[in-house]
């Protein structure tokens, strides 16, 4: 990805931060000021969407961060070459979690919250990881909706109801420009026979749509 998509993937995650749906923002950012100042080095960070919780039969409780992180990716800015890498890590990978033993990564931030998901995925991975962003769903359909919509290609048509998610995806193939709603039920859905390995894919075709279409507007 280059430098003016990195750019502009960190204004996505700041603005949804302004908007009070992103939290907390990564700690590494107070090193080198505010946004959209470049560091000197290369940076890993984590970005991670957690799994809503229910207080009652489909209700939803206010977003705490402290579930599974369903969604996990690993950023990689280096500012010498302008590119900015992600590595998606499926969610049922099985992990040495840091000080608990053996189970799947999204289980880390459950056990111990940020520290140990970052520690985890440090020994896991070998990567110095300087903060993490925990996103929120609410933050991407209200950005998304802010933005007008934003243009993906659905690969196959994706139907699939979840009541108690209030998770509703019926969408046709094709190029096609998607509301909030419409983009979260891209990013969830998981029922095309390749289960989270499908899904990682698409939540990276949909962080490349949206730095696409913020770069639209400047």
């Amino acid at each position: 990805m280059r430098l003016g998509k990195a750019l502009t993937l960190f204004f996505f995650l700041s603005l949804a931060g302004a908007a009070a749906y992103l939290s907390p923002a990564a700690p590494a950012l107070s090193r080198w000021g505010a946004w959209p100042q470049m560091p000197a080095q290369k940076v890993n960070f984590v970005i991670a969407g957690v799994t809503p919780k229910y207080v009652g039969y489909h209700q939803a409780a206010p977003e705490d961060y402290s579930g599974l992180t369903d969604t996990l990716l690993i950023a990689q800015l280096e500012p010498k070459t302008k590119t900015v890498r992600l590595l998606s890590i499926p969610r049922d990978t099985r992990i040495n979690v840091t000080g608990y033993g053996w189970g799947k990564v999204n289980g880390a931030n459950v056990h111990g919250g940020p520290q140990m998901l970052l520690s985890t995925l440090e020994n896991f991975t070998g990567l110095k990881l300087e903060g993490y962003a925990y996103l929120s769903l609410e933050a991407l359909r209200d950005v998304t909706d802010a933005l007008g919509g934003v243009q993906i290609n659905v690969p196959f048509a994706m139907k699939y109801q979840d009541t108690a998610a209030k998770l509703a995806i019926d969408l046709k193939p094709g190029l096609q420009t998607l509301n909030g709603q419409q983009l979260e039920g891209f990013t969830r859905f998981r029922g095309d026979g390749m289960g989270d390995i499908g899904r990682v894919a698409r939540q990276q075709d949909m962080l490349k749509a949206v730095t696409n279409k913020l770069r639209s507007s400047e």
